[in-house]
């Protein structure tokens, strides 16, 4: 018997076009289990778009699980990401 895996930390979509191009990925992938933190609105919409998927839940059976992020967790930006979005998005960007 062998097997493999492998974890893939993804990004949090802000619109459609990025909801669309994750559950892709998720396709692509032939993803058997999907963990949402934190997002039940991600959760629902990565749910009801592989449900209507009956070729690739007939295939892969993914699992799409909801759990909250636990306390005491906090989102600290990386110092490259600061270099990135000035990049990409100019000098004078307001940075959370």
């Amino acid at each position: 018997m062998s097997g493999s895996g492998m974890f893939i930390n993804g990004f949090t979509p802000t619109n459609d076009v990025d909801k669309k191009a994750l559950i892709s990925a998720i396709k692509s992938f032939n993803t058997n289990i999907v963990i949402v933190v934190d997002d039940q609105n991600l959760e629902d919409k990565i749910r009801k778009n592989l449900n209507n998927d009956l070729e690739f839940m007939k295939r892969n059976g993914t699992h799409v699980v909801y759990i909250n992020k636990p306390n005491g967790v906090v989102f600290k930006q990386p110092d490259h990401y600061k270099l990135y979005q000035e990049y990409f998005k100019g000098k004078n960007h307001e940075f959370a």
